[in-house]
C-alpha cells in the first residue's frame, strides 16, 4: 500500500507499445505496430495479450495494467516467503527476506509502471517451487511459457533442466522426455509462428540492443557498481554465489542469479539505476543467500535492519521522482497525441523516437522509429553497420571511428527524408539549470531557440536538426514540457513543401 501510494504516477512509456499492438489485433489488424507492417517490436508476447481485453474495456488501459502488475508482485511476495518457510522452516527468517524484497528498489519501482516484469518474475520463480514440490510437469509447463513471456525466460527454462539433470540422479531418460514434452512443443509452436509471421526468430529489439558489439557495455558500465550497491544486492549476490548446497531449489536459484547478471550487465544496453531486467533475478538471490543470514547474531541484525532501512529511504527518494512520470506523459505526449488527433491527416508519416503514449492514441497514423525497436529498415541498418547512438560517442574518438559514425548519421537522415514525413517528434534534454528557466515560457523565442539546440545534439536523431534540408522543409509547432530536463518538440512539414 505504501509503495502504491508513492509510485502512484509511475507508468512507463513503452507499455503503450504493447497496447497499440493489442488494439491492432483485437480490431482484426493483426499482431502489428503499423498496419501492414510485421515487426516484432515487443518484447512481453503474453503480456501484450493481456493488453486485449483493456483497450477494450475504456479509459487507460495502463491503469488497468498497473493493477495487474502490483497483483503480480503481492502473489510473488506471498509465494516467496511460503516457499522459504518451508525450506529453512523458519518463519522468522522467512519473513525478513519477504521483507528485502519487497523493500528492494529493483522489486517496488518495477511493481508500478504496469510492465510485465513482476508476472514474470513470478511465473520464473513459481516454476522452481513447484519442481521444488516435486511437482515436475507442472513445473516445466509453467517455465516453459516464461519465454513467452520474455525472450530472457529461457534462462529460467534451461537453468531449471540443468539443475533437474544436476540433482535428479539416477534418472530415467523415459521420465524427463515426459516431463519436457509439452513443455517444449509450446516452445516449438510459439516460435514457428513466430517465424512464419515475422519471419525471424529474432525480436526486432534484438538487433536495436546488440548493434555496436561489446562496446555498448562501456556508457553504462559505471551503472553496474550502482546497481550492486542498490539495496545491498552485490552482498546477497556473494552469499549466492558461496552457497554450497547442492539440491534443486538451491542450485536451480544461484544458476539463474547469476545468468540474469550476466545478461542484465552484456545482453542489453538495459542501465538504469534500477535494472529493470535485472529485477526476475532477485527472488533467487534472496532465496540462495539466505543459508548465510542468522537472525541470532546481534550485529548480523543491525546490519540486516540498517540495510533494510536504507532500502525503504532510497525507494521513497526514487519514488517521489517517478511519481511524476504519468502526469509528465500526459502534459508532453498526451498533448501532442490530441493534437496529431485533430490536425493529422489518416495516413500521416510520424517521425519520432516515442513509440508509445504518441501512437497509441493514433492508431490511423504510421510511425516510423528513429530507434528502430518498431522500424525494421532503421534496426537492420544500425545492426549491419555495427553502431547504435549509444556507442556514437566512444567510436568518435578515433577517426575510424568517427568516419563510421558520420557515414552512419548521413545515411539515417537520408532514410529519414526518403519518407517524406509529415511530422517530427523530437526530444530535448536540457541541463538542469537551463531546463528549470525554460520551464517557465517554454514557447518563448529564446526557450525555443535553447530547446532547437539541445534536440540537435540528440544522438537518436542523427543530426537531423543539423541538415540544411530539414528547416526547408519543417517548421517548429510547440514545445511541450514534461518535466525539468525533458521537452518534447512537435514538427510540421511546411504546406508549400507537400507534393
Amino acid at each position: 500500500m505504501l509503495w502504491t501510494a508513492v509510485f502512484y504516477g509511475f507508468v512507463f512509456d513503452d507499455i503503450y507499445i504493447s497496447c497499440r499492438y493489442a488494439e491492432n489485433l483485437r480490431t482484426g489488424n493483426g499482431m502489428v505496430f503499423n498496419l501492414g507492417e510485421r515487426v516484432e517490436g515487443y518484447t512481453n508476447f503474453l503480456w501484450t495479450l493481456f493488453c486485449v481485453p483493456f483497450t477494450a474495456a475504456g479509459g487507460d488501459p495502463a491503469v488497468y495494467l498497473k493493477i495487474l502488475s502490483i497483483a503480480s508482485a503481492l502473489v510473488l511476495v506471498f509465494v516467496f516467503y511460503s516457499s522459504l518457510r518451508e525450506y529453512w522452516g523458519s518463519t522468522d527468517k522467512a519473513f525478513i527476506m519477504a521483507l528485502f524484497l519487497s523493500a528492494s528498489p529493483y522489486f517496488a519501482v518495477w511493481a508500478h509502471p504496469g510492465m510485465e516484469t513482476t508476472f514474470f518474475s513470478l511465473v520464473g520463480f513459481l516454476s522452481g517451487y513447484l519442481i521444488f514440490r516435486k511437482k515436475y510437469f507442472w513445473g516445466f509447463l509453467v517455465s516453459s511459457t516464461s519465454p513467452l513471456i520474455r525472450p530472457e525466460g529461457y534462462i529460467f527454462f534451461l537453468s531449471a533442466v540443468l539443475a533437474f539433470l544436476t540433482v535428479q540422479r539416477p534418472f530415467k531418460i523415459t521420465k524427463l522426455l515426459k516431463y519436457l514434452f509439452f513443455p517444449v512443443l509450446i516452445l516449438i509452436l510459439y516460435n514457428t509462428w513466430r517465424f512464419l509471421y515475422f519471419g525471424d526468430l529474432l525480436p526486432n529489439t534484438y538487433y536495436v540492443k546488440m548493434s555496436g558489439g561489446l562496446l555498448r557495455i562501456i556508457p553504462g558500465a559505471e551503472m553496474i557498481v550502482v546497481g550492486l550497491l542498490l539495496g545491498g544486492t552485490g552482498y546477497f549476490l556473494f552469499l549466492a554465489f558461496t552457497n554450497r548446497n547442492r539440491d534443486f531449489f538451491t542450485l536451480y536459484s544461484v544458476i539463474v542469479s547469476w545468468l540474469f547478471f550476466a545478461y542484465s550487465v552484456s545482453g542489453t544496453p538495459d542501465f538504469f539505476t534500477t535494472y529493470r531486467l535485472f529485477t526476475p533475478s532477485l527472488p533467487f538471490i534472496l532465496f540462495a543467500s539466505a543459508h548465510k543470514i542468522s537472525l541470532k547474531n546481534k550485529i548480523s541484525k543491525i546490519f540486516l535492519y540498517s540495510l533494510l532501512a536504507l532500502n525503504v529511504i532510497t525507494v521513497l527518494l526514487i519514488g517521489f521522482f517517478f511519481r511524476e512520470m504519468k502526469p509528465s506523459l500526459e502534459r508532453a505526449h498526451g498533448s501532442i497525441a490530441l493534437i496529431l488527433n485533430k490536425e493529422a491527416s489518416k495516413g500521416d508519416v510520424v517521425v519520432s523516437q516515442e513509440m508509445g503514449l504518441i501512437p497509441y492514441r493514433n492508431p490511423d497514423l504510421y510511425f516510423y522509429d528513429v530507434i528502430g525497436l518498431v522500424t525494421k529498415d532503421v534496426s537492420m541498418k544500425l545492426f549491419q553497420e555495427g553502431v547504435s547512438p549509444f556507442t556514437m560517442y566512444l567510436l568518435s574518438k578515433t577517426p575510424e571511428g568517427l568516419d563510421r559514425v558520420q557515414k552512419l548519421r548521413s545515411e539515417m537522415r537520408d532514410m529519414i527524408f526518403e519518407i517524406e514525413p509529415d511530422w517530427v517528434i523530437t526530444v530535448a534534454y536540457p541541463s538542469w539549470s537551463e531546463g528549470g528557466k525554460i520551464w517557465e515560457e517554454p514557447n518563448s523565442k529564446l526557450s525555443k531557440d535553447l530547446l532547437v539546440s539541445y534536440s540537435s545534439q540528440n544522438v537518436f536523431f542523427y543530426n537531423l536538426l543539423f541538415d540544411d534540408r530539414f528547416w526547408e522543409r519543417y517548421e517548429l509547432v510547440k514545445v511541450f514540457p514534461s518535466y525539468r530536463i525533458y521537452y518534447v518538440l512537435l514538427f510540421q512539414r511546411k504546406p508549400e513543401t507537400v507534393d
